[in-house]
């Protein structure tokens, strides 16, 4: 028997990109129907920001498919085990309460399924990254279909009201997901380099952007750094003249970009720097 399964990877972090590790594969129950629509026309469209100032929009590059597929939503606590949860892999690592599902979630009932795809499954960002599979043999892996997108819509309406079974479906965007942002906007600081003179310190250099957007003033630069590639730290200087050094940093290999500040909100990304730290 078939199944659709859908994986949710840890988002991107500014420039950098996406990785390849699975936040959750959620396998939907009773699906009734699927559809893919090829080069449907797609504009450019919003999704919920994170922050008002960030002025993105989602942008998805590719053929722009369109993909909708519908199931039932039921109760799953037949079995009384871990056959009917609904969310087959999950990385419960400790880390931001919005993207890790907590290790004694489960997704068996309605309303913990409905609250699942509400808060943690759903695209909360532009960042957010997905797969979609139409798994036909789980042991052979090229009858499977796979996508790569992200999720505009889910829907629910009530099929039984007795007993509270939901129909459900969502519609799924593929392509990939990049940035666009608004013309008030910064560009992204020209010519960032990174190097680090002395033990536990890193010194940077910049220019000024080409275009500070609507804004005729930069107030500030972020400077966002990593020494494990997904959890970046923030350090804001409200200095503009280059360059910048910082101190105190524990020995290891830092991932590094920066951004502009205006009156507008944060910037575009600078091309992301690495750097051995002593």
């Amino acid at each position: 028997m078939a199944k659709i399964k859908i994986t949710k990877f840890k988002p991107q972090t500014g420039s950098v990109a996406a990785t390849s590790t699975p936040l959750f594969v959620y396998e939907l129950g009773n699906f009734k129907r699927f559809s893919y629509d090829i080069n449907s026309p797609v504009s450019p469209a919003p999704l919920p920001e994170e922050d008002s100032n960030e002025n993105i929009l989602l942008k998805i590059e590719g053929n722009s498919s369109q993909i909708t597929v519908a199931w039932k939503i039921k109760d799953e606590t037949n079995y009384g085990d871990d056959r009917d949860n609904r969310l087959i892999t999950n990385n419960s690592a400790s880390g931001d309460g919005d993207n890790y599902f907590p290790s004694s979630g489960s997704t068996k009932t309605i309303q913990e399924q409905v609250h699942f795809i509400r808060k943690f499954l759903r695209a909360a960002s532009i960042d957010d990254s997905y797969e979609l599979k139409l798994e036909y043999d789980s042991s052979d892996p090229t009858k499977n279909l796979t996508w790569r997108g992200t999720f505009t819509q889910f829907h629910f309406d009530t099929a039984e009201v007795e007993t509270l079974t939901l129909n459900a479906n969502f519609k799924f965007l593929e392509g990939n997901v990049q940035s666009m942002y608004e013309l008030d906007a910064s560009s992204p600081p020209q010519n960032f380099v990174i190097s680090s003179a002395s033990s536990g310190t890193l010194t940077y250099t910049w220019d000024a952007p080409l275009s500070s957007g609507s804004s005729s003033t930069i107030t500030g630069y972020n400077l966002y750094y990593s020494s494990n590639g997904t959890t970046y730290q923030k350090y804001f200087h409200n200095a503009t003249s280059s360059p910048k050094t910082i101190s105190s940093l524990s020995t290891g290999t830092y991932s590094t970009y920066m951004t502009a500040i205006t009156s507008v909100g944060e910037g575009q990304p600078s091309t992301l720097k690495s750097i051995a730290v002593s």
